[in-house]
């Protein structure tokens, strides 16, 4: 019985590195809306910055892919989390 506790605790709390890469892919999404919508932004950082982000926003979605396949978890949550990351990488 304990044994099935902590599986189906397992598959209803995703690992922590894959919290970060969907944070992280938050955090690069905001930034490069912030680039595009706030003109102070595109004072300060130049072109280099929007290839950089979105390389790392490329990078990122992928390894939201990657691990949301691998990982035992709710349904709903790894195609949303599969969702988010095809849209990272640009999959319609």
């Amino acid at each position: 019985m304990n044994e099935i506790n902590k599986s189906q605790e397992k598959i209803n709390n995703p690992s922590f590195l894959l919290k970060a890469i969907f944070w992280a892919l938050v955090v690069v999404f905001v930034l490069i809306v912030g680039y595009i919508t706030i003109p102070i932004f595109s004072r300060y950082m130049g072109f280099d910055f929007i290839i950089v982000s979105g390389i790392i926003f490329f990078l990122l979605g992928i390894a939201l892919i990657f691990l949301s396949v691998k990982e035992r978890m709710d349904r709903l949550l790894k195609k949303f989390l599969i969702l988010t990351g095809a849209s990272a990488i640009g999959i319609p």
